[in-house]
């Protein structure tokens, strides 16, 4: 199963804007291995279609017509029309295409692997929300012992229903207890919650996306599909340390390090893996930031230093590190570690506000760092 990490699903919540980056779709079956060609091939779909020209969804219009039980040319026009309707002309046209696409979808697939993506989220679109709830209620109903049914409507309630998305996930759980995808939905479930949230009820999102996470990791092994959420477990020591857990946060980050560690070179760092690149720097800024809650500002400067050497990766490369770390240094009032790391970083992140906050940090001011805090 391709997982796409946390830091991806939170980019597209934080910006809030319509973006070609699916989330991974829910399975269309109750066993995790059966998960990726699935949810790769609705990824697929849903780019092909953001990708595609008015001719082309204009053909696909006119195969649905002789073919209506077609999924695949729904989805890719799923995809279109979600990534349109807010540019083109008329955009009342290409909304209402985009709701009868994914009202069909809901009544007569609603095993599809494309209910945890971008494009079926009524964002800022209560009436849509309202009409969907309604089928997926009546889906529901219909289907109270299939475990992928329950967890794809949970995908649609997410952001207007946190409590019966969560409600629903452990329906799926207590259905299938052995499938680590269910807990998986949770941690995502969490995970994004917590961008919305501040202080103690941000902490105990944590703790419960953090909960959910080692549960994924524990049901992965014991299935022996634990190499297809590889991505996801960089996620752990962030989460543990918001948690307040920091003993398990310096021990999962230590752990990381040292794996990403083992492909040193004489040459310096050589990841191979883009996945190890995330690794390196994730564990790294979480040794960092629990050695600044232990007072430790030396070894908080260290660790973020050695974040900045890696390689990157194909999210690090295109998004942009987290910042918590430079931010608690810049707080503390240490402009110049913060700023050599931010020339470490230009060697992976091209396209970047890397000169602008470095600008505003020479000028003693600490960056709106934005969505970079959070993924």
């Amino acid at each position: 199963m391709k997982v796409i990490n946390n830091r991806l699903a939170l980019v597209l919540l934080v910006v809030g804007i319509l973006t070609s980056r699916p989330l991974m779709g829910a399975p269309l079956n109750n066993a995790a291995g059966a998960t990726e060609s699935a949810e790769t091939q609705a990824d697929t779909l849903l780019a092909d279609g953001d990708m595609s020209t008015p001719q082309q969804a204009a053909a696909l219009e006119q195969k649905l017509a002789g073919r209506p039980k077609d999924l695949d040319s729904r989805i890719k026009l799923l995809g279109y029309y979600f990534a349109h309707y807010n540019k083109l002309r008329p955009v009342d046209a290409f909304h209402a295409k985009w709701r009868t696409e994914l009202f069909w979808i809901i009544e007569n697939r609603p095993d599809a692997a494309v209910f945890w993506c971008a494009q079926t989220w009524p964002l800022n679109d209560r009436p849509t929300y309202d009409e969907g709830a309604g089928l997926w209620l009546a889906q529901i109903g219909r289907n109270p012992a299939n475990a992928a049914i329950l967890a794809n409507a949970a995908g649609f309630f997410q952001l207007y229903d946190p409590p019966r998305s969560e409600g629903l996930l452990d329906q799926a759980e207590a259905l299938d207890p052995s499938n680590p995808v269910w807990p998986y939905r949770m941690s995502q479930l969490f995970t994004t919650r917590m961008d919305r949230l501040a202080g103690q009820a941000r902490v105990e999102a944590a703790k419960q996306a953090f909960i959910a996470l080692k549960q994924v990791r524990r049901l992965a092994a014991a299935s022996n599909v634990g190499g297809q959420f590889t991505g996801l477990f960089n996620d752990l020591p962030r989460l543990a340390y918001e948690a307040g857990q920091y003993g398990e946060a310096r021990n999962i980050a230590r752990h990381m390090v040292n794996d990403a560690s083992k492909h040193l070179t004489i040459n310096g760092l050589d990841f191979g893996d883009g996945l190890k690149g995330d690794e390196y720097y994730d564990g790294n800024m979480v040794l960092g930031l629990v050695a600044l809650q232990a007072g430790d500002l030396a070894h908080a400067r260290s660790y973020l230093l050695a974040s900045g050497k890696t390689t990157g990766s194909p999210p690090l490369d295109s998004f942009g590190p987290n910042m918590m770390l430079a931010k608690a240094l810049l707080e503390k009032g240490d402009k110049q570690t913060v700023l050599q790391f931010f020339k470490e970083c230009a060697s992976f992140w091209r396209y970047s506000p890397l000169d602008k906050w470095s600008a505003q940090v020479e000028a003693g001011t600490v960056p709106d760092f934005g969505p970079n805090l959070d993924y």
